[in-house]
C-alpha cells in the first residue's frame, strides 16, 4: 500500500513538473489583459471548467467518487493536460482516473468518452466550414477518424468480446490465456460502464460538451478584445493547441489554465496538509 501510494504521488509531482516546464513565463510576466474584462474573462473561464467538471463527474458517477476528492483530480489532471502539447497530458488523466475508480480500463474509457464528445463538438461545427472551403484540416481528419473508431467500437464491441471469450476458452488454460481473459473482462466491464454512460446520460453530456467550447468561443472573442471568432480563426486555435504551435489566443487560454489551476491546487494540497497535520497533532497530544 505504502508502495503505490509513493508510485502515485511521484507520478504525479513528475507530471506537474513537467507541466511546468512546458510554461512560457516571459509570455505569463508580459501578458497584458485589459482590466475592464477581467470579471468577464475568470467568469467565463470558471464556466468552462464548471461544465467540464460536471459532464466527467457524470462519466464517472457510478463510482460515487467524493466532490472534494474529484475537484483535486480534475483541477490537477485539467491542468497538465493544458499545459503539456500533443495531449500527452491525458495519459495522466486516464492514469490519476484509474487509480481513483481502481480499474485502468475504466480510466482510459473515462478520458475517451470525453474526447469523444468534444471531438463530436468540433466535427458538427467546423467539418462543414471545412468542406465549404474545400479541404479539411489534419486535426479536422483525426478528430473524425476518433469519433469513428469509436462508434465503431461501441456498436463492434459486444459480438468481438464474444468471439474472443469463446476462442480464449475453447483454446484451453494456460498463463497467456488467463492473462488476455482477464484483460478481456476489464475492458467488457468498462465498456459495459460507458454504455450505461452513453445510454443514459447521452444528450445531457453533449449538452455540457457543447456549452462548454460556446463559452470558450466567447472567452475567446473577449481575450481578442471583442473581435468574434469566424470559424477559420476558431478551426486555428483549436489546431494549434493541439500540434503545440504558437498560438496568441491560445496562450492566454494557457496562461489563464496555469495561474488558476496552480493557485487552487496550492489551496487544496495546503489545506490538506493542515488537516493532516492537525490530526496528528491531536494523536500526538493524546499518546
Amino acid at each position: 500500500m505504502l508502495k503505490n501510494r509513493l508510485a502515485y504521488f511521484l507520478i504525479n509531482v513528475f507530471f506537474v513538473v513537467v507541466a511546468l516546464c512546458f510554461v512560457n513565463y516571459s509570455g505569463l510576466l508580459s501578458a497584458r489583459i485589459e482590466w475592464p474584462n477581467i470579471l468577464v474573462i475568470m467568469g467565463l473561464f470558471l464556466l468552462i471548467h464548471v461544465a467540464r467538471f460536471i459532464r466527467m463527474y457524470f462519466i464517472l458517477l457510478e463510482d460515487l467518487i467524493r466532490p472534494t476528492r474529484f475537484l483535486q483530480l480534475y483541477v490537477k489532471t485539467t491542468f497538465v493536460s493544458t499545459l503539456i502539447p500533443f495531449k500527452i497530458g491525458e495519459l495522466f488523466k486516464m492514469y490519476c482516473y484509474g487509480v481513483e475508480t481502481q480499474s485502468a480500463m475504466k480510466g482510459v474509457m473515462a478520458v475517451a468518452i470525453e474526447k469523444f464528445f468534444d471531438a463530436m463538438v468540433l466535427c458538427m461545427f467546423m467539418v462543414p466550414y471545412a468542406l465549404s472551403e474545400g479541404a479539411l484540416t489534419p486535426l479536422l481528419v483525426i478528430l473524425l477518424l476518433f469519433a469513428v473508431l469509436m462508434i465503431v467500437f461501441y456498436f463492434s464491441f459486444g459480438g468481438t468480446y464474444k468471439y474472443l471469450n469463446s476462442f480464449l476458452v475453447c483454446r484451453g488454460g494456460g498463463r497467456k490465456t488467463i492473462v488476455f481473459l482477464r484483460v478481456l473482462e476489464g475492458i467488457k466491464r468498462a465498456y459495459d460502464g460507458a454504455k450505461r454512460t452513453l445510454s443514459g446520460r447521452f444528450v445531457l453530456l453533449l449538452f455540457l460538451s457543447v456549452l462548454a467550447w460556446g463559452l470558450e468561443g466567447l472567452l475567446l472573442s473577449v481575450l481578442n478584445s471583442g473581435n468574434l471568432f469566424d470559424f477559420g480563426a476558431a478551426t486555428s486555435y483549436v489546431s494549434d493547441a493541439f500540434f503545440g504551435v504558437n498560438n496568441a489566443s491560445f496562450e492566454q487560454y494557457v496562461y489563464l489554465c496555469a495561474i488558476v489551476f496552480f493557485l487552487i491546487m496550492i489551496i487544496i494540497y495546503g489545506r490538506k496538509y493542515l488537516i493532516k497535520r492537525r490530526r496528528d497533532d491531536k494523536i500526538g497530544g493524546r499518546i
